[in-house]
């Protein structure tokens, strides 16, 4: 057809009689579902139809506009080039823009075509602000931004001013929002002694970290004898006990100088000892010694029950005991010696 309209004399150009019908189609039925898809920091990413004056800042705006994020001096344009007897190939331009209205202004050299993917990129480590809230004992406690890169526990607890006079930074805890994390056990303490120690954990957005008062009781519950020192009042449930922080020492010491000692039926394998910050130590074994844990303040003693198993066994050894048998064999052995010594005697005189 182009063909006959820049040369009319062209053989091509039959006479045309009544009734003929001429029919002029679109490239585009030649095109098989033809789209352009948009990305990126755009508000509402798409594919759509392809039509010949779509324009980018059409394809944009349908796209609900540029995100606050959208880096529009970055965008990429890949574009399919399609030949006959030739493979297909994907060439990308990037374009500058600053509003729709550049876009506008350089329509031409943004001229969409079929299959174009239009990618909007995002400024680089673009992020809202983050934070994390302390609370309990510092001196302004309340929510504060991170301001750095890898900032951490000592970081933030210095620009709450420090910890109050009343803090106990042993039982501080963190709670982490990020993936669900949880409780994080934590040594605030030991962080705070130095800003390089490994305790300093890197902070995330939305990190909660609770700072309590001073705690200077400690519980002891289990298989204790309790009951043998303190009247029914004072005992809680669990067969818990709370007493005054005696200094450090051990769990053993704890349990035999104000718990009455173990009971008959505790587990002294399984005594345990839980500090203020969630870490949780247990009693070791090595060849005959036994070794406890060190009770900080704020810490809970824990004694196990034996099982029922070793229970029955122990009653059973008890109930099979003959006691007649032991005290008569007893004193038998002790007239034969007796006996031995007073004829020893007799012989020597």
């Amino acid at each position: 057809m182009n063909d006959i309209i820049a040369n009319p004399a062209n053989a091509a150009n039959v006479v045309l009689e009544p009734k003929d019908k001429i029919t002029v189609y679109s490239e585009l039925v030649y095109v098989d579902s033809a789209y352009i898809r948009i990305t990126g920091a755009v508000k509402e990413p798409k594919s759509i139809p392809f039509g010949e004056n779509l324009s980018l800042k059409d394809l944009v705006a349908m796209a609900g506009g540029f995100r606050m994020e959208a880096a529009k001096n970055r965008i990429d344009v890949f574009r399919l080039l399609i030949s006959d007897s030739k493979p297909t190939r994907t060439v990308i331009s990037t374009f500058d823009v600053k509003s729709l209205e550049d876009i506008e202004s350089n329509a031409k050299q943004l001229e969409l075509q079929p299959y174009d993917i239009v990618a909007v990129r995002t400024v680089p480590e673009f992020q809202l602000q983050r934070t994390v809230k302390i609370s309990g004992e510092v001196v302004y406690p309340g929510e504060y931004p991170i301001v750095k890169e890898n900032q951490n526990l000592y970081d933030v607890i210095k620009m709450a001013g420090g910890l109050s006079k009343e803090a106990f930074p042993q039982g501080a805890t963190l709670y982490r929002q990020e993936m669900n994390t949880g409780f994080v056990v934590i040594r605030l303490d030991e962080a705070l002694q130095s800003e390089r120690s490994i305790q300093n954990i890197i902070l995330k957005n939305g990190d909660v970290i609770e700072i309590p008062k001073i705690n200077d009781v400690v519980s002891l519950e289990g298989a204790i004898n309790i009951n043998e020192m303190y009247k029914a009042s004072i005992i809680q449930q669990g067969n818990r006990v709370n007493v005054a922080f005696a200094g450090t020492k051990n769990a053993k010491y704890y349990i035999e100088h104000f718990a009455g000692g173990f009971s008959d039926k505790s587990n002294k394998n399984d005594v345990t000892v839980e500090y203020a910050n969630g870490r949780v130590k247990k009693a070791k074994t090595f060849l005959f010694f036994k070794t406890y844990p060190t009770v900080n303040k704020g810490a809970i003693v824990r004694v196990g029950f034996k099982k029922q198993k070793q229970l029955d066994k122990d009653n059973t050894t008890k109930e099979n005991t003959n006691w007649s048998k032991v005290v008569g064999d007893a004193v038998a052995q002790a007239t034969a010696v007796l006996s031995l010594i007073l004829l020893i005697r007799t012989i020597n005189q």
